[in-house]
């Protein structure tokens, strides 16, 4: 008779404290990827081709290349695509790209992160693009460069850093051989400042066109990946890589005819690649399944179990400069008011939010040794569960991705820590929206009960 009243006393305590009786277990998930395609050209098989008003142009006239454009990946936290289109002034201001083609946008928000878009592999000529910037952008980095696909042969192609005004970018390195032009401001070489000439819609403003021509006298492969890079500041904002189009190389052993571009007179061009098809995988991630996000509630009921660990420190917006503290003794009363224990109860979206990253705190704590440093390894995509749709009922959206009022985007990709600082930031600048779709993430974290 004891052990089973012994035994009903633990389950009733594991059911009251959201324990799992599970094995922690660790599993791969498939990675966020993204994909989007930059126009190609290409020139024809006639060279020293007569233009109509004089002149000529010694290379051939250029031939798009329709849907056989390069393709690009990123996998990278808060970085997106978008298309640029010639009947829509809205993302990118007036379209910059030659008539019935569109151009793709990289957008990267994450502050002080690494976004990186990847092409397939191909042999490229030049590179036509734009920069574009909306908000507090000053020291972003872009860089292009080349690579093999084993992420070996590391080129610099060229590197722009974005001034202190944020509405201008300077020219901080150059391939040695490679001509840089843009318009407006030619000859364009290491120092020269570039500003943001355009409006870019909600892009922010953005620079004229920039023409990057690579040498082509063998001193670089036949065949690369091109890689666009944004190293973003601490700043929140956006920055944007505009991939208006790109000219590519291609053999002859296939052909095809149509309208050039620069003369408007039809000819014909080569459509047979001269490189693998060889395009960025979409790698797995390693998710940690050990971690319960036991909600606000729970922890306010956990908090008071004498035989609970006592080391848990968390932080609370706008209290304590931010600085962690412990949810015993003298800010006891603090940290359960935040997470909206009896008699604290709030239920704007504003207070559930700190409510919910307050528990968050704590539930990784309560899984993780030594939590701290491993908040950027944990993938929101290994966390946050979409719940089942219920008998007769729509199904639930994914909070994820969500797009927050100064740009920053948290998709599949983000970190715990990128959910954190996200946070952090929308309890003190936010607005509701941003509130409210930071809750929705919260409310999303795998509690263990979906499994």
């Amino acid at each position: 008779m004891k052990r089973l009243v012994f035994l009903a006393g633990f389950l009733s305590l594991a059911l009251l404290t959201n324990l799992s009786f599970r094995v922690p277990t660790t599993v791969e998930a498939q990675a966020v990827c993204l994909t989007g395609t930059a126009p190609a050209f290409t020139f024809g098989t006639q060279k020293n081709v007569p233009l109509p008003g004089g002149g000529v142009l010694p290379d051939g006239d250029l031939f798009y290349l329709g849907a056989n454009g390069l393709q690009f990946t990123t996998q990278s936290p808060g970085a997106s695509f978008f298309t640029i289109t010639p009947n829509s002034n809205a993302n990118f201001g007036s379209y910059p790209g030659y008539p019935n083609t569109t151009s793709l946008g990289f957008v990267a928000t994450t502050p002080n992160a690494i976004s990186t878009a990847v092409s397939c592999l191909d042999s490229i000529w030049d590179i036509n693009f734009e920069v574009a910037g909306t908000g507090a952008t000053a020291g972003d980095v872009i860089t292009l460069y080349f690579q093999q696909p084993d992420g070996s042969g590391r080129r610099t192609l060229v590197q722009l850093t974005v001034q202190a005004d944020n509405n201008s970018a300077r020219v901080t390195g150059l391939l040695a051989g490679a001509t840089l032009d843009a318009v407006g401001h030619s000859p364009t070489t290491i120092g020269t400042l570039l500003p943001y000439e355009e409006a870019a819609g909600t892009a922010g403003n953005r620079t004229r066109l920039i023409t990057l021509a690579l040498p082509m006298n063998g001193t670089i492969p036949d065949c690369n990946q091109l890689v666009v890079e944004v190293n973003r500041a601490g700043g929140s904002g956006r920055t944007t890589v505009a991939l208006i189009n790109i000219v590519v190389t291609r053999n002859a052993t296939t052909t095809a005819t149509g309208t050039g571009i620069q003369t408007g007179q039809q000819g014909t061009y080569p459509t047979a690649a001269r490189c693998a098809n060889v395009c960025p995988a979409c790698p797995t991630i390693s998710c940690d399944l050990t971690i319960c996000f036991a909600d606000a509630c729970t922890w306010c009921n956990r908090l008071d179990f004498a035989s609970y660990r006592r080391d848990y420190w968390v932080s609370i917006p706008n209290y304590n400069m931010g600085l962690m503290v412990s949810p015993y003794g003298f800010n006891g009363i603090l940290v359960r008011q935040a997470l909206g224990c009896s008699g604290f109860t709030r239920n704007d979206p504003y207070s559930k939010m700190v409510a919910e990253y307050v528990a968050a705190q704590l539930s990784v704590q309560h899984a993780l040794p030594f939590w701290y440093p491993q908040l950027s390894k944990q993938k929101l995509a290994c966390h946050v569960r979409v719940p089942m749709a219920m008998p007769g009922m729509p199904a639930p959206a994914s909070s994820l991705p969500a797009t927050l009022s100064n740009g920053v985007v948290l998709d599949g990709n983000s970190s715990l820590q990128d959910l954190f600082t996200a946070t952090n930031w929308a309890a003190l600048k936010g607005n509701t929206s941003d509130h409210q779709k930071l809750l929705a993430i919260y409310m999303q974290l795998n509690n263990c009960k979906k499994d």
